[in-house]
C-alpha cells in the first residue's frame, strides 16, 4: 500500500482556512457555533499566520502557540530551588537591618528626621507583653546617628502634647504612656542622639492643641528652604497631606526648589520603619 504523501504547510492552511470560513459562515447565519469548529487545530492566533502563508507573505513555520511555548520552558529551564523561608527571628533581623540602611541613606542626605507624638506613645503586643516601638527604634538608630552625628528630632510641641496629657489626665492610660515615653526621651537626649527644637512660641501658637499642623507649616518652610525631611508619624492623614507638599504649586511654595519629603511610621511591635497608608486630607489645614 503506498504511503500517502505528507502535505505541506501550505496545504494544510489552505485546507484549515477554507474550514474556517465555513464554519464562520455558519455562524453568521445561524448564530450559534457549528460543531466543526471545535475540529479545527488552527485557529484564533494562527489565523492571520495561515492566511499570510497562503499569500506568500510569510516564512511556512508555524507559529509557537502558548501552550507549546509553556511545553518548552518546563523541558528546558532547570528547576528553581526554593529559597528557604526565614524564621520569625531572621525576618526581624531582616527588617532591622533594612531600618538602618534606609536612615543611613537619610543622614548620607542630610533630611532632618523629625518624629511625631502617636509614633512616640505607639505601643503592641506579644504574648501579654507590652512593648513600646519607639524605644526600640532608637536602639537600631543609635549606631547610625553616632556615625553620621545626626539627631532625631522631637518638636518641642510634641513634648508639650504628652506633658499636658500627664497634667490634664492623671492615672489614664494615656498619662501613663507619656510619662514612660518622657523618661525615655530625656534618656536619648543624654545620649546625643535626640534633640529637642522649637519653644513655647510654638505652643502659644494657632497650631495647639495639636502637633499635626505645626508639622504639616514647618515642613512646608523646610521644603520652601530646600531642606530634606523624614517625617515618623502614624497618622495617615498627616502623612498623606505632607507627602501632597511635594505636589503643590501654589499657595507660596517653592516648586523649583529641590528638596525630598519621606513619610514613614513605626510597627507598634518591632519599631522598625514602614510606609505608611497614606490617607485623603479631611479637612483644610
Amino acid at each position: 500500500m503506498a504511503q500517502e504523501k505528507s502535505k505541506s504547510l501550505k496545504e494544510l492552511a489552505l485546507e484549515a482556512g477554507i474550514a474556517m470560513e465555513t464554519a464562520l459562515e455558519a455562524v453568521r447565519k445561524t448564530g450559534k457555533y457549528d460543531t466543526v469548529m471545535l475540529n479545527i487545530p488552527v485557529f484564533g492566533e494562527r489565523l492571520e499566520f495561515y492566511q499570510q502563508v497562503i499569500s506568500g507573505i510569510a516564512p511556512e513555520t508555524a507559529p509557537e502557540t502558548e501552550q507549546s511555548a509553556e511545553k518548552k520552558t518546563d523541558s528546558t529551564s532547570p528547576v528553581q530551588p526554593r529559597k528557604p523561608k526565614l524564621s520569625k527571628q531572621q525576618q526581624k533581623q531582616k527588617e532591622i537591618f533594612k531600618t538602618k540602611e534606609f536612615l543611613k541613606q537619610c543622614t548620607e542626605k542630610n533630611y532632618l528626621i523629625i518624629i511625631d507624638t502617636c509614633s512616640i506613645l505607639g505601643k503592641g503586643t506579644i504574648d501579654g507583653k507590652l512593648y513600646f516601638s519607639f524605644p526600640l527604634f532608637m536602639k537600631y538608630a543609635e549606631s547610625v546617628l553616632k556615625a553620621s552625628g545626626k539627631k532625631i528630632i522631637v518638636p518641642y510641641i510634641v513634648r508639650e502634647e504628652m506633658r499636658r496629657q500627664i497634667e490634664n489626665k492623671p492615672g489614664t492610660e494615656e498619662a501613663e504612656r507619656s510619662t514612660r515615653m518622657l523618661a525615655v526621651i530625656e534618656k536619648w537626649e543624654q545620649k546625643d542622639c535626640l534633640q529637642i527644637v522649637g519653644g513655647e512660641e510654638d505652643w502659644n501658637h494657632d497650631y495647639s492643641p495639636h502637633a499635626d499642623n505645626f508639622l504639616f507649616n514647618k515642613i512646608s518652610e523646610f521644603k520652601d528652604c530646600g531642606q530634606n525631611t523624614l517625617l515618623i508619624t502614624q497618622d495617615g492623614g498627616l502623612a498623606g497631606d505632607v507627602r501632597n507638599i511635594m505636589n503643590l504649586q501654589h499657595y507660596g511654595h517653592k516648586k523649583s526648589i529641590k528638596a525630598e519629603i519621606v513619610v514613614r511610621k513605626l510597627d507598634i511591635v518591632t519599631g522598625v520603619l514602614r510606609k505608611p497608608k497614606l490617607k485623603k486630607q479631611q479637612n483644610k489645614r
